[in-house]
């Protein structure tokens, strides 16, 4: 079992935060965040999270109303709208934030962090196994691709067959 005797500061946040390229606006990423995060957790678990985190941070979850169970969209777009950054940063801010957060928690706390969040976000910000690869966002979505089609197969070079018959893989013959 792990255990921490420190406690997570906004300086760690925001840190990890600019190692992920995302210097400008990181304390405002990391704080709405953790705001966000917060209208997710019951009084209880704000309290608990809480003693975990250095002020400012444990303000901030301590004076957090829970609001419902966020989906992972929900989440992103909450902490987009707090942010004030474009979508793509608000994901990936929140993303590195809750991950930096969740391997400066000890086990019990990991796990209360994991319970109260999707569990698709869960899964996104947990460690991976050495060579395991990274779930893709659109992993749960219909393929767009069907090998077993080609669309445009006339006219590729490759594979394409004009009318006449001779593939253009061939070339120009002259007789």
């Amino acid at each position: 079992m792990t255990t921490t005797s420190t406690l997570i500061t906004l300086d760690e946040l925001v840190s990890a935060l600019n190692e992920g390229g995302i210097v400008e606006h990181a304390s405002r990423l990391a704080t709405s965040t953790l705001a966000v995060l917060g209208e997710r957790l019951t009084r209880d678990e704000s309290l608990a999270l809480s003693r975990r985190l250095a002020p400012p941070l444990d303000r901030i979850l301590r004076e957090s109303t829970y609001d419902g169970d966020l989906s992972e969209e929900e989440l992103y777009e909450r902490v987009r709208r707090r942010s004030a950054l474009d979508a793509g940063a608000a994901r990936e801010g929140a993303q590195v934030a809750l991950t930096t957060l969740r391997a400066g928690l000890p086990d019990d706390d990991r796990a209360r962090l994991e319970r109260a969040l999707p569990s698709s976000l869960a899964r996104r910000i947990a460690p991976r196994e050495v060579g395991e690869p990274a779930e893709h966002p659109d992993a749960s979505r219909e393929r767009l691709f069907h090998p077993a089609s080609n669309p445009h197969g006339d006219r590729k070079l490759s594979s394409g067959h004009p009318a006449g018959g001779t593939p253009l893989s061939e070339g120009f013959r002259r007789s």
